[in-house]
């Protein structure tokens, strides 16, 4: 790809909004895996050194106590209650079995409470099973085992209790951090969507578009720029437009000249040529009979030639220089301007309603070359019969603008599309140096419309209806 050339537009496919949820989200549940973690190793370390430690003090019970075993009167009765006792203590339990494995007494052990730990939970707490075995001895016999084994429940019940509240809790703090981290997106979205509003409008044409003021310095800092980017825009506008105007009043200044030119040199000529011809028609009646028709015919072709001459003169003459402002009002020169069609194409019927207004000479020559050009187009290339010109200020609140409207009957751009031509540049120019909009021709139902609005401020703002004539009617 060559240096400086256009590469494609590419449209954001992330949204800020979205990945600020699943961050913040993500991290907390990250944070409350890490925390849960933590949590159940360091629970998992204490549950194995609580039963180690419970299961050292029960077995050294055990071992004092059962060698006072052969003192007793009753030993295997001395062992049964030896190993209630023991059941009794917390993380371990005891039970008394005969010589071969068959267990003689139970501990009554200890109620879990209704609610226990999950299975899962449990699993991943419980140590490895401690089982030990102590022989009931009264010499020389060995009478029985009293079997002591670990018994993690309650410690591990007592874990899944706090497991139960510290995890809510730290879910809970993290559905506070995303509504928190939430509430700061929305914020900063906020503050920047007003500038980028800003922006749209000014990519738009509306170069009067301002951010509001931040709070904050860092958005402070990008309305500023945003602001002075309207300014300057705003300032080129205004300088393009009094260099575009300067640039029309030259141009109809120059076909004025042209205008006056032709008008004031070539009619004057064009006259005297007629009436020179005229009186050399007169002068042939008295030639021989067989030199007068010949030459009477030939000035009747000159003369008719000068006739035409002096017509297309004249017509070259109102297009260069229409009836300006100060000798007629803009209806009235778009009323003369739908005359002048007449010659051009007899059988189209023009009709221009307006109200009596002008709005300065600038702005009344660019209407006056829009409708001009427009019905030019609509009887040359879409064969319109019926053409009607409408000027009208725009229904609606301040501020206002001034519409002006050529519909036809005719058959409208090609496919629908409206080719760039010489004379819907110049319209476009002349629209852009008054602050108008220019809507190229588009077909509407079974009509073809083409538009152009400009603004009406109180320097131009026509007067009310009510203080004005009633709409005049041209055909």
């Amino acid at each position: 790809m060559t240096e400086g050339a256009a590469t494609p537009d590419r449209k954001p496919t992330a949204s800020l909004r979205l990945l600020a949820v699943f961050g913040v989200a993500g991290l907390s549940l990250s944070l409350s895996v890490v925390v849960g973690t933590i949590f159940l190793t360091n629970a998992r370390w204490s549950v194995e050194e609580e039963i180690a430690s419970a299961y050292r003090i029960a077995s050294g019970i055990i071992e004092e106590r059962s060698a006072r075993f052969s003192d007793a009167p009753d030993t295997m009765l001395a062992a049964i209650e030896l190993a209630r006792e023991i059941d009794h203590l917390r993380h371990v339990a005891a039970y008394v079995t005969d010589p071969i494995g068959v267990v003689l007494s139970e501990g009554s052990g200890v109620p879990l409470e209704p609610r226990a730990a999950p299975e899962w939970f449990a699993a991943m707490l419980a140590p490895e099973p401690r089982l030990s075995s102590f022989p009931i001895t009264r010499y020389p016999n060995i009478l029985g085992n009293v079997r002591l084994v670990s018994d993690p429940a309650d410690e591990i019940e007592e874990v899944w209790e706090d497991f139960r509240l510290v995890m809510p809790t730290i879910a809970g703090a993290g559905m506070v951090a995303l509504a928190f981290a939430l509430a700061m997106i929305l914020a900063i979205l906020r503050r920047l969507g007003v500038c980028r509003d800003a922006l749209d409008r000014l990519r738009a044409g509306d170069v009067t578009a301002r951010a509001p003021e931040q709070g904050l310095s860092e958005f402070a800092a990008l309305a500023e720029g945003v602001n002075a980017l309207a300014t300057h825009l705003e300032s080129e506008q205004r300088e393009n437009e009094r260099l575009q105007r300067r640039l029309l009043t030259l141009s109809e200044a120059e076909r004025s000249q042209l205008a006056s030119d032709l008008h004031d040199g070539v009619g004057p000529s064009l006259f005297a040529l007629r009436v020179a011809l005229r009186d050399a028609q007169v002068l042939a009646l008295d030639a021989p009979p067989m030199l007068a028709a010949p030459l009477c015919e030939a000035l009747g072709a000159l003369q008719r030639h000068a006739e035409a001459l002096q017509r297309l003169t004249r017509s070259a003459i109102a297009s260069l220089r229409p009836m300006l402002p100060g000798d007629a009002s803009l209806d009235e020169m778009l009323g003369e301007m739908a005359c002048s069609f007449m010659d051009i194409a007899p059988s189209t019927r023009i009709e221009v309603v307006a109200q009596p207004l002008s709005l300065g000479e600038v702005v009344d020559l660019c209407i006056y070359r829009f409708a001009q050009e427009s019905v030019l187009n609509a009887v040359r290339h879409g064969r319109a019969q019926q053409v009607r010109i409408e000027l009208a200020p725009e229904a609606g609140p301040a501020p206002r603008r001034l519409v002006v409207r050529v519909i036809d009957d005719g058959r409208g751009p090609p496919n629908g599309v409206t080719e760039p031509s010489y004379g819907l540049i110049g319209i476009m120019d002349r629209a852009r140096a008054i602050g108008a909009r220019f809507v190229p021709p588009q077909r509407a139902g079974n009509r073809t419309v083409t538009e152009l609005s400009l603004p009406l401020d109180e320097t131009n703002r026509p007067p009310p209806s009510g203080a004005t004539h009633p709409e005049k009617q041209h055909a």
